[in-house]
């Protein structure tokens, strides 16, 4: 009798890990899309301001520091990819600038 008396008691527990584990799933997820977006976004600004941070290189540390500040939300290698591509992207424009 003793034995069923902890039994439901376990089960809630359980219950409510198992609730506490998916919510912690979503969480990730969500700040994992979030991160791709900020990645996209950044991406997006440079690409239609290219011409501007060619001519002007020092408007594009914000960005870089921007950039660095997204990377802190890496955990997998998706965003760790984006996290380059936008990188190299950014070095691109460096380089163009020096070519001149």
């Amino acid at each position: 009798m003793a034995a069923q008396l902890h039994r439901p008691a376990t089960q809630e527990v359980d219950e409510a890990m198992e609730i506490d584990g998916v919510q912690q799933l979503k969480d990730k997820a969500e700040t994992r899309r979030a991160t791709r977006l900020q990645y996209r976004r950044l991406q997006e600004d440079l690409n239609e301001n290219r011409a501007e941070y060619v001519n002007v290189v020092s408007r594009l540390m914000p960005k870089i520091e921007d950039l660095n500040h997204i990377y802190a939300n890496v955990d997998i290698t998706r965003e760790s990819a984006l996290d380059s591509r936008t990188l190299l992207h950014a070095t691109q424009i460096v380089h163009r600038k020096s070519k001149r």
